[in-house]
């Protein structure tokens, strides 16, 4: 788990990169299918945990724009990444409802005006959503069973099945600024795990860190692959440059000093890469999780060399959870 001061600075890097990514995502909505009185909202309005989670709030005629803005700031407060248990409790209960939403309705995408208010929310929540995807953390099963957040050294979480946390981010993803804040988040989230490895780290105390990276880079992998696969060949090279070109605009201009920052010189350097690619399946997106282990290890400037069977963990691992999210994204 983070430590409470990780969380903290996850907290400030992730909302910046929110508001960026959203500026950069103007003018890539308009091709996406645009409704405010869709199915999945309508759903909603008429759902009790949703009256529940915005009490008071809560009209039954609310816009689709101001439901999902009222969700995301039930969930998230005035504060990134810091969660009270009766928020963690309303992310959790939003989760569940969007996806009986989309069941029910057997929409792969939510409706326009939910998609960036609900990638914002799940944004916010990363270190939980990291764990939830990368399915390795036990915490995460075990609260399963009681469906109430909880809270340890490094704050307050929630958890939600692999499965409905998959097909909500798939929903909003349709809109390819709202996936680049979720992989953002990943992203920089999992620069600060990388940059928490002790230098003198071996076995399990380097492998898991880095692994678990990848495997929820495979989950957003698979996301991404359900998504174009939907598409027309112009509609998805579209969504493709968009996603590339939101993710490419939120790094620094200057990529900071590893001493100083080594999370940011992790997350900055690769996102510098991706002005070779166009393509969220390019090598760039599938190996992120061995790519970041090569970033880190250059970065130390110590000598240190991967091992060559932890970066092969790596891309099998990235590769094999894509497979898996795509799966149940089709059966789902």
């Amino acid at each position: 788990m983070a430590s409470a001061s990780s969380r903290r600075t996850r907290g400030l890097v992730v909302g910046g990169g929110i508001v960026v990514l959203a500026a950069a995502g103007v003018g890539v909505w308009s091709w996406t299918r645009s409704s405010d009185n869709g199915t999945v909202c309508s759903t909603l309005r008429g759902d009790s945990r949703i009256q529940g989670v915005l009490g008071a709030s809560y009209r039954s005629d609310m816009p689709c724009g101001d439901l999902g803005r009222a969700l995301r700031e039930a969930a998230t407060g005035d504060r990134p990444g810091a969660h009270s248990k009766q928020q963690a409790r309303a992310a959790r209960t939003t989760l569940e409802a969007v996806g009986d939403a989309l069941g029910k309705s057997g929409e792969k995408d939510v409706d326009d005006s939910l998609r960036m208010p609900l990638a914002e929310l799940m944004a916010d929540y990363v270190p939980d959503t990291h764990e939830i995807l990368k399915e390795l953390d036990a915490d995460y099963v075990t609260h399963l069973s009681d469906g109430e957040p909880w809270e340890d050294r490094s704050g307050v979480h929630m958890t939600v099945p692999n499965d409905v946390l998959l097909r909500v981010m798939r929903s909003v993803s349709a809109s390819p600024s709202a996936y680049a804040v979720l992989r953002n988040a990943e992203g920089q989230y999992a620069a600060h795990t990388m940059a928490r490895i002790p230098r003198t780290a071996k076995g399990f105390d380097l492998s898991t860190p880095v692994v678990g990276n990848a495997l929820a880079f495979g989950a957003l992998d698979g996301i991404a692959s359900d998504v174009t696969a939907r598409l027309s060949g112009q509609e998805a090279a579209k969504w493709n440059r968009a996603v590339v070109g939101a993710l490419g605009s939120a790094a620094p201009e200057k990529i900071p000093d590893f001493k100083a920052d080594p999370a940011d010189y992790i997350s900055a350097t690769w996102a510098k890469g991706l002005n070779d690619t166009t393509r969220t399946d390019s090598a760039a997106f599938r190996s992120q999780g061995a790519e970041y282990l090569s970033i880190w290890a250059q970065g130390r400037a110590d000598g240190f060399k991967p091992p060559s069977k932890l970066t092969e963990d790596c891309l099998n691992g990235q590769s094999r959870k894509s497979e898996e999210a795509t799966r149940s994204l089709r059966a789902g």
